[in-house]
This record gives structure tokens, C-alpha cells and sequence, in this order.
């Protein structure tokens, strides 16, 4: 089986319409936000989103579980790739929406200190304890004496040797798979990796990490071996991704590992977009900062980051409302029907494998997000269906070739564009076509490609092929083929019947 292939060949990557972001579509107060963030920074649009969605991600991730109407579940986490130049204000975004997180992190390690400090005095008092019981055995030892209590009782108390306190770590920028991994397994099995400089991860520590990171988006268990430590399970783990890079940076990653991602579906499972930029028009405004839509994602974030301490991983289930199950259904049917031979996502098939399952995902933060309560609507997974589709046109944009253009119609634009700039310019309407073999593009002077070039524009009646004399009057006994391309020159008078020779 081929591996998806990757659109390395064109330098500025995207080469077609793209369409707006459906901002509309987005719940009301994550709409507000994008606005005020947009207005605020002047930084694209979609770059807003894409890191607003991030940080929605990884605070809902830790204890949230998506029941998909086929019976299957998975996490809500979101991976996010933004390919944006320097100066486009991704840090300052990225700093926008992780302030919370950030904060509750602050909050976590003062929380942290408290209770490594209980922690150690706890672990002293035990230590005491555990060497009076064993004195007391060695003791009874000496004399000789029946011992069986004390052995119960230090096994009971080995039982209860204190726990060392997790320490809650959330966001990640540069880091290691490895170092990823053991961090989620100490420090809460919830993280997000957020690099708004993405050079550090596709060009270090990114390249090795696909498998984890795939496994992770999942919800698959990871057998972690180590040489120099205990080896351990990770279960139960969430990852959130926003990495924010530059083109170059990105289109030389593609070059060099660009199919090895597509083919083990790391881009798959990714929302990639490439923002058109606003340098040059962020001309200053006297207006005051927009704050009060920000502050009330803050505080809703806030909330969720707060409610993860009281639950466990997965805690919460949420589950479709009848209607919205049945869309959904109808949404994946409609996908699956396209991934066949010349259907609309035969290009594109890894990243449509996975659009119901984001779409899904969607759905349920967008529904947390308004919500804690009851079920995914119908509503909600309308606005998850805009989104995702939006970013699978960005997909197509990035990763899938430009369809070719057949020969015969490549090659009937060079014939029109020379039959009305040379000779048309010259006041003319008809040539010889022996002219066009002779002194045409040379790329049709093979009268294989020139016949087909004319039969191309003669369907779409912008010139018809005649027979007639040596001075371009119609005989039906002629012996010159003529071409009259009128139909491609209106705009032009002839002077009699003006032809080239």
C-alpha cells in the first residue's frame, strides 16, 4: 500500500480559495473571545481559534470521556498545528488562552509544597515506627520468644508507608517523549504540549515521538521501557497538542518526514491550518483592550481546571442526545461514502478516517464548555461539523496535490493565448495551421498535440477548422487547412479577410 504523499512541491503550500473560518458556528462564548483576542492582538483569525481550542482541550481532557453513537469512546483531547511566520503574535496568543492554566499550575505548586511537607513528616513518623516494631521483633528474636504479632503488626504498618504527592504539571514545551511520558505518569496523566516556537519539536524531539503521541490522542496504553529505571505502564493518559510553526521550518519537515507522519496518521489526527497573515494592516486604533469576554472563558476554565482535582480520569461520560446521534451517524456515513475510488476524500483518506471521531470531540467540549450538564446537542454537533470540515478543506490545501491539468487543455491555453496576443494583435481571425506547426509555441509544432489543442477549443466553439485556397477563402476542393478563431477575438476588427501566412 502507498503512503499518503505529501504536497511538498509547492512553495507557498497553499494554492487554491480557502475559505473563512465558520466563526459563526462556535458557541457564543468562545465566539466572543476569538473577537476580543482577535481585536486585541490583530494576529489572524484562525490562529486565535486554533490555540483557543487547545486550551479548551487541556482543561476539559483530564476527566472528560466522549461516547460516540457507535458505542465507542475516547478522550476529547485535540491536536493543533499552526503554520504561521515570526511576528504573527502566537506567543502572545498562546500566553491569552493558557493564563488559567498556567495560574492553576502556580496554585497546584504552592499546594505541592504543603504537601511534600506533610509528606516528609509523615514518612519520618513511619520511619520511627516501622524501626520500633522491627527492634521489637529482633528482640523477641534473642529470647527466643513467639513473635507472630509483631510480625503483623510491621506488615500492617509497611502497608501504610505514606505517598509521595503527585505534583500537577500541565503544560509542556520543550520536552522529550520520554520525558513526556514518565511526567504524565508522576504528574496528574493529563499535559499539553504547547510550542509556539514548533521549531524545537519538528526539528528535535518531535520526530521520535509520533507513536507515543498517535497512542496518546487515542487513549492507548503505553508500555514504557527504560534501561536505567523501573519500567511502567502509562494508562489512562491525555495529551493535548498546539504547536505553532514557521513555513520553512514546517515544509522541511515535510520534505524529510512528511510521509512517515501522514502514513502512520500523526497529521491525520491533527487540525493543521495555515493563517493568511495580518502584518501590515495591525495599524493602532484608539480603542480600549477588549477584557470582559476573556475574563469569562478565564473563569470558566478556571472552573473545569479546579473540578479536575475532584475527579479521577475519565470520570465523565458524555453521550449524544437522540438527534445529535443520529446527525452524527449521518455525518460519518456521508464521509465513508467519499473514501472510495474518486470520491471527494479519496486524496485524503487518513484525515478522514479520523473527522467523525474529532468532530465528536468537538462536539463535547463545545458542550462542556456552555455545559457540565446532561447531553450533547444537535446544536453542538452541527457547530463540531462546520469546524472540522473547515480544517479538512485546510488539510486538502496543505497535503494534497493540485489535481494535474490534462495536456490537451494545457495545451489549448498556450494555443489560444498565442492565436489572440500574436496573431489576433496583428488584426487577423484565421491562420494556416501548417503556420501554427511552423511558427507556433513550440510545444505544439507536433501535430498530435496541436490536432488535439484544436479539438479542445473547437467542442468549446472558439474556432473551427476549414478547407480552402491559398489566400483563406472557404473551397470545398481547397487544399489548405484553415483555422478561424473569431470566437476567441471578438474585440477584433478584420480589415477584409486578413490572415497570417
Amino acid at each position: 500500500m502507498n503512503s499518503p504523499s505529501t504536497n511538498t512541491q509547492n512553495p507557498n503550500l497553499i494554492w487554491n480559495f480557502r475559505p473563512d473560518f465558520p466563526t459563526a458556528s462556535l458557541p457564543p462564548i468562545l465566539q466572543n473571545v476569538i473577537y476580543a483576542v482577535k481585536a486585541n492582538t490583530q494576529a489572524p483569525l484562525v490562529l486565535v481559534v486554533s490555540s483557543a481550542l487547545a486550551a479548551i482541550s487541556l482543561a476539559c481532557q483530564r476527566h472528560l470521556v466522549v461516547r460516540r453513537p457507535n458505542g465507542l469512546e475516547g478522550p476529547v483531547s485535540l491536536f493543533s498545528i499552526c503554520i504561521a511566520e515570526s511576528g504573527e503574535r502566537k506567543s502572545t496568543v498562546d500566553a491569552i488562552f493558557t493564563k488559567p492554566i498556567r495560574e492553576f499550575e502556580i496554585a497546584q505548586e504552592k499546594k505541592f509544597s504543603k504537601k511534600l511537607n506533610e509528606y516528609f513528616a509523615e514518612l519520618s513518623a513511619w520511619k520511627i515506627e516501622v524501626k520500633a516494631v522491627s527492634s521489637a521483633i529482633k528482640k523477641h528474636k534473642k529470647q527466643n520468644e513467639c513473635n507472630v504479632s509483631l510480625e503483623e503488626k510491621l506488615a500492617e504498618v509497611l502497608l501504610r508507608e505514606p505517598r509521595t504527592p503527585n505534583k500537577i504539571k500541565l503544560l509542556y514545551s520543550d520536552t522529550t517523549p520520554e520525558a513526556l511520558q514518565y511526567g504524565l505518569s508522576e504528574n496528574g496523566k493529563s499535559a499539553g504540549i504547547f510550542a509556539d516556537e514548533g521549531g524545537i519539536f519538528f526539528d528535535g524531539y518531535g520526530k521520535g515521538g509520533l507513536p507515543a503521541y498517535n497512542a496518546l490522542w487515542s487513549g492507548s496504553s503505553i508500555n514504557v521501557a527504560r534501561r536505567s529505571m523501573v519500567s511502567f505502564t502509562l494508562e489512562n493518559a491525555r495529551l493535548t497538542m498546539s504547536v505553532m510553526v514557521q513555513e520553512k521550518v514546517f515544509q522541511k519537515y515535510l520534505a524529510q518526514h512528511g510521509d512517515l507522519a501522514r502514513s502512520n496518521g500523526f497529521f491525520a489526527r491533527c487540525l493543521v491550518t495555515y493563517p493568511c497573515t495580518t502584518q501590515g494592516t495591525r495599524f493602532l486604533q484608539n480603542q480600549l483592550p477588549l477584557t470582559e469576554p476573556i475574563d469569562t472563558l478565564h473563569k470558566r476554565l478556571t472552573e473545569i481546571l479546579e473540578h479536575n482535582e475532584k475527579t479521577d480520569v475519565g470520570m465523565i461520560t458524555l453521550i449524544f442526545s437522540g438527534d445529535a446521534a443520529q446527525r452524527w451517524i449521518e455525518i460519518y456515513n456521508q464521509i465513508e461514502g467519499r473514501l472510495g475510488p474518486n470520491g471527494y476524500f479519496a486524496d485524503m483518506k487518513d484525515f478522514a478516517a479520523k473527522m467523525a471521531e474529532n468532530i465528536a470531540r468537538v462536539a463535547a467540549l463545545f458542550h462542556y464548555l456552555e455545559n457540565d450538564d446532561g447531553e450533547i446537542s444537535l446544536v453542538n454537533v452541527n457547530r463540531a461539523i462546520d469546524v472540522i470540515c473547515w480544517y479538512a478543506e485546510e488539510f486538502r490545501q496543505l497535503f494534497v496535490p493540485p489535481p494535474s491539468i490534462p495536456a490537451e487543455q494545457s495545451d489549448a491555453s498556450v494555443l489560444q493565448h498565442w492565436l489572440t496576443q500574436v496573431v489576433g494583435m496583428q488584426g487577423c481571425r484565421i491562420v494556416k495551421k501548417n503556420s501554427v506547426l511552423k511558427l507556433g509555441p513550440y510545444s505544439l509544432r507536433s501535430k498530435k498535440r496541436l490536432d488535439a489543442a484544436i479539438e479542445y477549443l473547437a467542442v468549446q466553439n472558439k474556432l473551427v477548422l476549414y478547407l480552402g485556397d491559398r489566400f483563406g477563402n472557404m473551397r470545398f476542393d481547397g487544399k489548405t487547412t484553415w483555422i478561424d478563431f473569431n470566437g476567441m477575438c471578438q474585440q477584433f476588427t478584420p480589415v477584409g479577410n486578413k490572415y497570417l501566412s
